[in-house]
């Protein structure tokens, strides 16, 4: 009887022992036990899908709340000036004590932002470079019911990485946003001591605003734009190397 070597065996028959056991059961060949592989499949599923929920949700509440905080200051700075009989205009000194405490904060919150979520972010981006370029690379070489998987991932990292851009964006023009509206106050017609605590709203409003990857980047549209750009370029890249082999 001759001996069949395991390293002569088609692919197909080499990892079949391996689809057909799942730690002892037998899930191609045992009813109860496909069914125990298929409630544990999904736990495995839901938990997983579960904790990237969070972590999206996690840093688009965050973009978001800052947001608005920046725009709730705007439009607190724009409703300051109350007319007086001469047709000049005034501010109470409290009201803008505590704007200038409010808008403080919110820096505050943006640079605690960035703290918790740079690294985060600078490896999602990384990741999506090179998944988004291996997902590329895949469809032209293959097409099969995979294809389905990999579509389903890459939309998933798509929305992900475009949804953090968006609201960086959002963050940056809210915040700059801060800025014009203490600009077009008439300052020059109030008093010193009110435009003391101007500067100190202009002075944050000087300084970039905005959550980055690291130090290395900005995250906005456009940089997802690059980031999307710079995907199809290294595709291009692989692609022709691959072609020379």
């Amino acid at each position: 009887m001759d001996t069949i070597q395991w390293g002569s065996l088609p692919e197909e028959l080499q990892v079949m022992p391996f689809k057909i056991l799942f730690y002892g059961l037998q899930i191609r060949t045992n009813f109860t036990h496909y069914h125990i592989f298929v409630g544990l499949s999904m736990v495995a599923y839901s938990f997983c899908g579960f904790m990237s929920l969070i972590k999206i949700a996690t840093m688009c509440f965050m973009f978001k709340y800052n947001s608005l905080c920046y725009r709730l200051v705007a439009e607190k700075i724009r409703k300051l000036p109350q007319p007086t009989d001469d047709g000049s205009t005034k501010v109470n000194i409290g009201d803008l004590k505590k704007l200038v405490e409010v808008h403080r904060k919110a820096y505050n919150v943006t640079i605690l932002i960035e703290d918790i979520c740079q690294v985060p972010l600078a490896l999602e981006f990384l990741t999506c470079v090179i998944f988004w370029c291996l997902s590329m690379i895949y469809i032209s070489k293959k097409i099969d019911f995979n294809l389905i998987n990999v579509m389903i991932i890459f939309c998933l990292s798509l929305i992900e990485t475009f949804g953090c851009s968006f609201l960086g964006s959002e963050l940056a023009e809210e915040a700059e946003a801060v800025g014009k509206a203490i600009y077009d106050l008439p300052w020059y017609e109030h008093s010193v001591e009110l435009q003391r605590f101007y500067r100190l709203i202009i002075q944050r409003t000087q300084r970039p605003t905005g959550i980055t990857g690291v130090k290395l980047f900005v995250v906005q549209r456009t940089t997802f734009a690059s980031v999307i750009q710079m995907s199809y370029s290294y595709y291009l890249v692989l692609q022709d190397v691959l072609n020379n082999f």
